[in-house]
């Protein structure tokens, strides 16, 4: 049994889930702490880089499960942060894009994130970017393979 002051070996993929809780408490507090409502900023930052987007596309930019993402983007649409309207080009489906109201939240909370990944950086001794280039390379080989690979 390992020490109260030991770090057990949980694995890369247990750390990087537990580091994304640690890092959206982070965020939620402190966009709390200033008095703004707790929406889904990542999301909402999501459909802002990549709208208009369909919510197939969101899926599989975001890996989340439709009932999931279904959920947090009515949250969304309710807030009137994100307007869903019919496809041009496909009249049977919609796309979401970031509505001003939901661009001005964004202009509020995006640079408490910066402030953050500021601090993370500094104590990475300035390699955020060579890690987040990490991350970018796990997140594309894990949507190409996939969980079918793994072995029973």
């Amino acid at each position: 049994m390992p020490s109260q002051h030991s770090q057990p070996d949980l694995g890369a993929c247990i750390e990087l889930a537990i580091t994304n809780a640690f890092v959206s408490d982070a965020v939620d507090r402190e966009v709390v702490r200033r008095g703004l409502s707790v929406t889904q900023a990542g999301l909402l930052r999501i459909i802002d880089a990549y709208g208009p987007v369909t919510p197939s596309e969101l899926e599989r930019r975001t890996a989340l499960p439709p009932s999931t993402l279904r959920d947090r983007v009515t949250v969304l649409v309710r807030s009137r942060y994100v307007a869903r309207s019919r496809s041009s080009t496909d009249g049977r489906s919609f796309v979401l894009e970031v509505t001003q109201t939901g661009r001005t939240y964004l202009g509020q909370v995006m640079p408490l994130v910066a402030q953050l990944e500021a601090r993370i950086d500094a104590d990475l001794g300035g390699r955020l970017e060579e890690f987040r280039e990490m991350l970018t390379k796990i997140r594309v080989f894990v949507a190409a393979s996939g969980s079918d690979e793994l072995e029973r």
